[in-house]
């Protein structure tokens, strides 16, 4: 069963638009490395990160090295 990016849709729309795009082009990976459950870690840590306050580029790094949050 595909998990859809829409699915998640609240969460996307809390990260900056240069994240979302870099989130869209790598969701089809993401989504077959990660459960339902895994993916909204994913999501939840990238969006952690922004709120952080540091800059697009920390939710970037979340986004392209999703080991950092342990799923």
């Amino acid at each position: 069963m595909a998990i859809h990016l829409e699915e998640f849709q609240e969460l996307v729309d809390e990260l900056p638009s240069g994240a979302q795009d870099v989130l869209r082009a790598s969701w089809n990976e993401a989504a077959r490395a990660f459960s339902s459950r895994g993916l909204d870690n994913f999501l939840k840590g990238a969006v952690a990160l922004h709120q952080l306050g540091r800059g697009e580029e920390l939710s970037l790094f979340g986004i392209k090295e999703p080991a950092i949050f342990g799923t």
